[in-house]
This record gives structure tokens, sequence and C-alpha cells, in this order.
């Protein structure tokens, strides 16, 4: 019944996709692995600002693939695979060092105490624990919906209140009609309409 932290592998189809768009562009990555994921992108890493600047698409483009990570109960598992840390490649991870920002973190404080005696076991069984798990999950992509909400609407409110910016961005996605850009200065992706018939963009 260990309360764990996992992170799927990504998206393969996707990762693909993004590997063959990165190679055809003259950054060939390894995808192997996440630990030669991350040698790949370290090249691209430095105090000059193009490095920076191809780090940071590399980075934005790979994320598209990624699965975000998500609690579990180890009893709910087929597999002991299945306990597998993609990001930080380990057999087994959790989270336990905020308890009082995260109810996950109490949960495996107080199972760390009973394995080491310090008090009963915990008395809830595999299905609770898996609906407790689901119940943190739901409220940790809730969280990140709120604070992504945030960002934009703040960053709405610095554009309105300083007038139009002037930034280097980058195309990273093109669609029919539209496609999406990674201004640099900020780390935000903004998507640019493009009107076919009148030839202006929005």
């Amino acid at each position: 019944t260990a309360f764990l932290r996992r992170h799927s592998p990504p998206k393969q189809k996707v990762l693909r996709e993004v590997l063959e768009v990165c190679e055809k562009i003259g950054f060939p990555l390894d995808a192997a692995s996440s630990a030669r994921l991350a040698s790949s992108l370290s090249k691209f890493q430095g105090g000059n600002s193009l490095l920076q600047s191809i780090n940071q698409v590399l980075s934005m483009l790979l994320a598209k693939p990624m699965q975000s990570g998500y609690y579990m109960c180890a009893g709910s598992a087929k597999k002991k695979e299945e306990y597998h840390h993609y990001a930080l490649n380990v057999p087994l991870y959790t989270h336990f060092t905020s308890p009082l920002r995260r109810y996950a973190d109490i949960i495996v404080h107080r199972q760390l105490a009973a394995a080491l005696g310090y008090c009963p076991p915990m008395d809830k069984t595999k299905e609770e624990l898996e609906r407790l798990a689901q119940h943190c999950n739901d409220k940790k992509l809730a969280a990140k919906a709120v604070s992504d909400s945030s960002d934009d609407t703040f960053f709405g409110l610095v554009v309105k209140q300083n007038g139009p910016i002037e930034a280097r961005g980058v195309v990273i996605s093109v669609m029919d009609a539209s496609f999406d850009v990674l201004v640099l200065k900020y780390g935000v992706v903004k998507r640019v309409y493009v009107n076919i018939k009148s030839k202006s963009i929005s």
C-alpha cells in the first residue's frame, strides 16, 4: 500500500514526431532514455544567449510528448514496472519533504513512521489509499490550471498597462490558420491567428 509518485514515459508517437522536427532543423537529440535526453539538451546550455534560446525552444517542443506525474497506491499496480519514474529514471519514487504543503506527503510520513515502528499502521485499505491518490492528483491538476490561468491574466495586465511589447519570438508550431510563437524573454507561448482572405494576422 505504499503511496508512490509515478511518471510515465513520454507518448512515443508524439516524441518521434518532435525528434524528427528537431533533427530536420539541425538539432538531433538522443531520447533513448531520460538521462540521454537530458545529456543531449545539456549541449545547448551556457552563457551564450543563442544557446539559451535553442535550449528553451527544444525544451518547449519536448514538453508536448511528456506526461504528468501522478500519485498512486503500489497495491493497485499490476506489475512493478508501473512504479517507475521516467524523468528521474528510478524504479521507485515518492514525495515526502513538504508535509505542510501536500497531503500526499503527510500520508507518506505516516507510512514511514509506521514502517519504522513509531506508530501503528494506517487504518486504510488499498482501495481507500487509491481514492486518496486520485484526489491528490485531481487537486494538483486543479492547482496547476489555476496557476497557468493566473500567469496568463497577469501577463495580459502587463501588456495592457505598458502597451505593445517588442520581443524576440520563435515559431514552434504551424496550423492551417494560425501558428504558435514562443516569446523567449517571457517564456510564454501565444497563438497568432491568420486571416487567409484578408492576409492579416491577430
